[in-house]
């Protein structure tokens, strides 16, 4: 196994939902990710957590889809609300197999099914919110999503793992660093409607600031080069 999944377990339960001692930690993920899964399930148990694992099987919703009839679209089981409102945190690892397993599927039937289960959304949304659910979703590295992404499978692994700061000696230090400088840019914000980032030749930042967690920065950036550069960027 790459120790850098054993790392990346590490940042997902230690950082990015912050697992407590006694908290009921949900864990969902596709069959790739098992080796994944598995070290998130370690570092639960570490946590004096309660892990509860739920394999989704690559085959899972492409017979749902060919084979449920009305009915069975529109049924949601008892099962499916507990698993949104008895867990304190939700960690999802996807391991696409297929990206493009549903391509044929009845969009019909994939729109009942939403419709059906938007109850459910909405619940975890509302949790989500309030603070009293903590999720993540995560990609791990397989065949599919680095020929989504035009790359190799180590050249896919070597982008998220690096992306993720997994390369790092210290990821969860090095994310709460990243976490205090974004505190401070909020802060900055929380008082401004308007502001300029950033002008350069050939380069335009478009912005606006909408109300949620504080403010929330939404940037649309227009390169005419065709390559996004990453700047230093000035809040005045």
């Amino acid at each position: 196994m790459d120790m850098r999944t054993s790392k990346l377990a590490q940042m997902l339960v230690n950082y990015s939902t912050a697992v407590k001692n006694g908290e009921k930690v949900l864990i969902e993920y596709d069959d790739l990710a098992s080796a994944l899964a598995r070290e998130v399930y370690k570092e639960t148990l570490q946590a004096g957590a309660l892990p509860y694992v739920i394999s989704r099987p690559s085959w899972k919703n492409e017979d749902f889809y060919k084979y449920a009839n009305d009915k069975q679209i529109k049924h949601v089981h008892d099962v499916e609300e507990a698993l949104v409102t008895d867990f304190d945190v939700n960690i999802v690892l996807i391991g696409s197999e297929n990206t493009k397993s549903l391509t044929s599927a009845d969009s019909s039937k994939m729109a009942t099914r939403t419709l059906a289960r938007k109850h459910l959304s909405k619940l975890h949304q509302q949790r989500s919110a309030s603070g009293e659910l903590r999720w993540v979703l995560c990609n791990y590295p397989t065949q599919a999503l680095a020929q989504e992404a035009e790359m190799s499978l180590d050249e896919y692994a070597d982008f998220l793992y690096q992306a993720c700061l997994i390369d790092f000696n210290d990821p969860v230090g090095s994310w709460k660093k990243f976490q205090k400088r974004q505190d401070e840019i909020i802060a900055v914000l929380k008082n401004k409607d308007e502001f300029i980032l950033s002008k350069a030749p050939m380069l335009t930042l478009l912005y606006a600031v909408v109300g949620a967690y504080g403010k929330i920065l939404v940037v649309t950036i227009i390169c005419l080069t065709a390559k996004f550069i990453l700047l230093p960027l000035k809040i005045v």
